[in-house]
């Protein structure tokens, strides 16, 4: 409702309820979006299941069946899970990482242990089993062991493989208590250590020869033997009586083996499709056949019920055979390219490059996220010999959310309406050349004609009309086949941009035919590095240029004019003085322009940086040490236009983020405002969305005193929450007056504060 500023205290009533919850999260806050069905280990706490995958831990509610994940969005410490082990009679579990992390979950909260990270070990931290014995946690990693007590929060001892000459090349790989002794599983054999005994004197780790040397990779105690897993394939099961003769298992219907734990009074053993309990006596008294495999761990619930993690399809019910997923995300983790549509859908490119910009032919599918349920659209049957490779761009139809393209870098161009794969191209078929009819990049113009660029191809750009006409654009000397393409990107003009690897940009203008080309060359370019990685066009219609080395910045208005054209270098403003330019000697993977004009800037080691529109002042940054961001390895960023969620493509995953600003226009949609009322204990943003673009705010008390005044960034303002003294308004109603750029439309909402 639109209502003269004179007039607002006569309707504020009707305007409560414009403050409500953003549906897609609350502002600054995190959803991480993986793939959790490829578990390594399972245990059962209080009513639920805990699961370790190789995308981070979660957990799945028995009664609720609610999934959720234990990620860096809720604050545990790393992404790439090992082990999950529940104490056996207290609220705590433990949680380890490939990275060396370890969190301790302990009566509600998250306790991380990260003192491996910061102990000096070169090798790798890769921890590989945890066994809870009373309140502390036995823990085997690749460098050594390590003794944590959950008690007192804290390590409390360690022994590293490598200060011993007898374990130069070793990594430790299980280690168990039995016996009054440490059982250490090695790659070259299995070793134990008297409890009493000093665990970092490697010399008093004595060798067991009874199973002869090898790969050991799991343990187990159970009725008064050890029982061991060797070979790197799990080739053999052992029985170890210290002091009698060896027993060697063999099961016909089992190829190898993956896994044993004792459960009770059972010894259980999984291989792929198969799982078997034994008695004391070793007689089979329960087994399991299931497709749904790998096996590595299973649990038992206080009903007797056996529940798996498998290594494909995540938890597996035993009762029923059937599976669970995990938390919902995509299939695999990799993105290359992400597009944020208005109707919410969210689409993700899964190819790649190496790091010269050559193929990997990686053939994971398209995926995309629907009414928040994440899904994969598999390639056609019939039509597609090759297959998925390189998914690299995505064009969504900018009339029609359930039409796009896809730019796939090795098998070429797709089509896709409603959900489903319609075609390989529209219209004739595009003259790719030389049998490869890979693309590099892919976009509209204005007139809805469809620009792609070969990639190793002679020619730079193709142009399917919307006549089903196909034009062909040539730039000689700077499209070569030795040579791949890249990002496209049409200009308010009408210009369209090509970027070419280890060459600069080219730039065509269809209504002249005129090229133009831009280098590293002083007026010709003056780019900071020929390797061109994104290319894109903000709201000022200006080209953003990211390089290995940094980013430039083009106004297309001077281009095909005869004058010399460099691109603009960006300076950070210092308050010390000392200017830089922006993200210098950096790699700048993709360039994402939000509602605000701002720009989002995914890097190359340095994660992702948020900048004011003209570039000059960071107003966000988010590294994985500072934020919950997966990686500082960031390869792409899309940005939900309604909501302002921020979407991450790392190298370890998806993770978004709710952004502050929306896409809007001149007029203001339905105002919402979150939280309100703003109660005691919140002291954080408060955030009003549904503005007119870049809307000018101002915050008064009923009386009309001003508390505070703020501009939108596009359609969402973000307000501290403080008066202009720093302060927390008092308790009371306070207006939000709001008008557009133009002065020709204006609301009224308005805020409470409870304090």
């Amino acid at each position: 409702m639109l209502i003269p500023p004179r007039l607002a205290l006569l309707f504020w009533g009707l305007l409560l309820h414009c403050s409500a919850l953003f549906a897609q999260g609350k502002p600054e806050s995190w959803r991480v979006h993986l793939p959790f069905f490829r578990c390594s280990h399972i245990d059962f706490q209080q009513g639920k299941l805990l699961l370790a995958s190789d995308q981070g831990a979660w957990s799945y509610e028995l009664q609720t069946i609610e999934r959720l994940p234990f990620s860096k969005a809720e604050g545990y410490s790393a992404v790439e899970s090992s082990v999950v082990r529940a104490h056996p009679t207290k609220p705590w579990a433990i949680i380890t990482y490939r990275s060396g992390h370890v969190d301790l979950q302990k009566n509600g909260r998250i306790v991380p242990l990260n003192a491996l990270l910061n102990s000096g070990i070169n090798d790798s931290k890769f921890i590989r089993s945890a066994e809870w014995f009373g309140d502390t946690v036995l823990l085997a990693a690749d460098f050594g062991v390590v003794i944590v007590d959950a008690h007192q929060e804290v390590f409390r001892n360690s022994a590293i493989l490598k200060n011993s000459p007898q374990f130069t090349t070793e990594t430790c790989q299980y280690a168990t208590i039995f016996n009054n002794r440490f059982w250490f599983a090695l790659s070259t054999g299995l070793y134990s250590l008297p409890l009493n005994g000093n665990i970092k004197d490697l010399t008093a780790w004595t060798l067991h020869n009874d199973a002869g040397p090898g790969f050991y990779s799991k343990l187990t105690a159970f009725n008064g033997k050890i029982y061991a897993i060797k070979g790197q394939s799990g080739d053999s099961l052992f029985a170890i009586d210290p002091g009698q003769s060896l027993q060697v298992l063999q099961f016909p219907d089992l190829p190898n083996f993956n896994g044993i734990r004792t459960l009770g009074n059972r010894l259980y053993i999984l291989s792929d499709t198969v799982a078997l309990a034994l008695d004391a006596q070793l007689n089979p008294v329960w087994n399991f056949h299931s497709p749904y495999g790998f096996f590595n761990d299973i649990v038992q619930d206080s009903a007797g019920n056996h529940y798996l993690a498998t290594s494909r399809n995540g938890l597996l019910f035993a009762a029923t055979n059937q599976t669970a997923f995990g938390p919902p995300g995509p299939e695999t983790r990799n993105a290359y390219d992400i597009k944020v549509l208005q109707n919410g859908d969210v689409w993700v490119a899964t190819g790649g490059r190496t790091p010269l910009w050559g193929a990997i032919f990686r053939r994971d599918q398209l995926f995309y996220k629907s009414q928040g349920f994440w899904r994969v659209l598999r390639e056609p049957e019939a039509g597609y010999p090759l297959g998925h490779a390189d998914l690299l761009a995505i064009a969504p139809d900018p009339d029609d959310p359930k039409h796009l393209f896809v730019a796939a870098g090795i098998t070429g161009l797709y089509e896709i309406n409603n959900y489903s794969y319609t075609s390989i191209v529209q219209g004739p078929p595009i003259p790719m050349g030389l049998n490869r009819p890979g693309l590099g990049g892919i976009a509209f113009d204005r007139q809805k004609n469809l620009w792609v660029s070969p990639t190793y191809s002679p020619f730079g750009l193709l142009c399917l009309k919307t006549d089903n006409t196909t034009t062909q654009v040539d730039f000689p000397n700077f499209t070569s086949t030795t040579v791949p393409t890249g990002d496209v990107v049409v200009d308010d003009f009408g210009h369209v941009w090509l970027a070419v690897w280890s060459r600069g940009l080219a730039v065509y203008n269809p209504s002249t035919s005129q090229k133009q080309y831009l280098t590293a060359t002083f007026n010709s370019g003056d780019l900071p590095n020929l390797h061109i990685r994104t290319l894109a066009k903000d709201k000022n219609g200006e080209i953003w240029v990211g390089t290995d080395d940094g980013i430039r910045v083009f106004s297309p208005g001077l281009l095909f004019s005869g004058n010399p054209v460099n691109g603009q270098k960006i300076v950070l403003k210092s308050d010390d003085g000392n200017n830089e330019l922006l993200l210098a000697q950096t790699i700048v993977n993709d360039i994402q322009v939000d509602g605000g004009n701002r720009k989002w800037i995914a890097t190359q080691g340095a994660g992702v940086l948020l900048v004011s529109p003209d570039g000059r002042n960071i107003v966000r940054g988010f590294n994985a040490s500072n934020s919950p961001l997966l990686s500082d390895n960031v390869q792409c960023i899309g940005i939900d236009p309604v909501s302002g969620e921020v979407y991450f493509g790392t190298e370890l995953g998806i993770i978004s983020y709710q952004g502050n600003a929306t896409e809007a226009d001149d007029g203001f949609g339905q105002v919402l405002a979150f939280p309100n009322p703003i109660k005691p204990n919140y002291d954080g943003p408060i955030t009003i969305n549904g503005l007119a673009r870049n809307a000018n705010l101002k915050i008064t008390d009923v009386a009309g005193n001003l508390v505070y005044e703020l501009q939108a960034a596009g359609g969402t303002a973000t307000w501290n929450g403080k008066r202009f003294d720093g302060r927390r308004p008092q308790t009371g109603v306070y207006l939000v007056w709001a008008t557009n750029d133009q002065g020709s439309e204006s609301m009224v909402t308005k805020l409470i504060f409870i304090n």
